[in-house]
């Protein structure tokens, strides 16, 4: 197996994913666990955050929809009991009445971005440090409120490492222009790929399978010479299905305390890994199709064996 390009999803694999922040507005709420998620699923590929990530609608006109979507609790419950009967549990009481705020919610969904992999950045380095592969983003993002999106020029050559710490830094003076503007991406973020390829900008969403063949020739390589990573199963299966290969990111390391040290992020990475080698049937069978799919669901079991973890693939890469 000849690869020549890595292609790396940003939320929930480069930073946080909103996964865990979607958890807590349930709590907020007062929903059942996994009920704003099963919402958003069922709205389908024309719903306010689909819409939003391919450019179709504007800012304010997305947090309007998406607070007024979420509140309509008669559908929202029909999505759930779908859910349960998927995930086989039992469903619990549901809720008569909902108001959500879109803005508030989104404000809480896009806090985890503020906070990178230390390990896929450490990847991401070594991988480009190499010269050995073409190095892409491929992300389903937004533009912020007054910007008109655009297509990112090709970074210039690897010179030097950018550090978690640095993109820490840079994410967070990005998010002090206002909570618009946090979760989309910044420059330090775009200078660590060669290409860095945006659902913003290309009218284009994972798991649409022309959003993976503009990255695929953007760094020039046919599917079966890439590797793409992300937290997601519905995204993966479709690149799978165009013929690339695929590993799952587990983003469990936006749960450590910080600072945590590249050790501690691995051994979370390999501890998660073999438990979910071992085996949690459930969670491998109710495949979720929503955007914001869990990181623990729909696992290949033969992905977790053939490359268990992000520091499994480098040393693939690396023999």
């Amino acid at each position: 197996m000849t690869i020549r390009a890595v292609i790396f999803d940003i939320g929930g694999v480069v930073v946080g994913s909103p996964v865990a922040a979607i958890g807590e507005a349930e709590k907020r709420w007062s929903l059942p666990p996994h009920w704003i998620n099963a919402s958003i699923t069922a709205m389908g590929d024309d719903g306010p955050f689909q819409r939003f990530e391919r450019s179709e609608i504007s800012q304010d006109e997305f947090y309007r929809e998406f607070g007024a979507r979420l509140s309509d609790v008669e559908s929202g419950n029909k999505a759930y009991r779908v859910y349960c009967k998927r995930a086989g549990i039992e469903c619990p009481p549901l809720p008569t009445k909902v108001q959500i705020d879109g803005k508030e919610l989104w404000g809480m969904m896009m806090a985890p971005a503020l906070e990178p992999d230390e390990l896929v950045v450490t990847a991401i380095n070594r991988l480009r440090a190499s010269r050995r592969y073409k190095v892409a983003a491929l992300t389903n993002n937004f533009a912020p409120l007054g910007v008109t999106p655009s297509r990112s020029p090709p970074s210039p050559p690897y010179a030097r490492p950018t550090t978690a710490a640095e993109l820490r830094a840079a994410l967070k003076a990005t998010a002090e222009q206002g909570e618009e503007a946090t979760g989309a991406g910044n420059d330090a973020m775009r200078g660590m790929f060669d290409e860095y390829v945006e659902s913003c900008v290309e009218g284009l969403r994972k798991p649409d399978p022309a959003f993976f063949r503009v990255a695929l020739d953007r760094v020039g390589v046919e599917p079966h010479e890439a590797v793409f990573l992300d937290d997601i199963g519905h995204n993966l299966a479709a690149a799978r299905k165009l013929g690339m290969h695929t590993i799952r990111a587990f983003p469990l390391s936006h749960t450590l305390p910080c600072p945590h040290s590249a050790d501690e992020v691995a051994r979370a990475h390999r501890g998660q890994a073999r438990q979910v080698a071992r085996g949690n049937r459930r969670a491998r069978e109710a495949a979720r199709d929503g955007p914001l799919e869990s990181a623990r669901q729909a696992v290949d079991a033969s992905e977790v064996q053939v490359c268990a973890s992000l520091e499994g693939f480098l040393t693939s890469l690396y023999p």
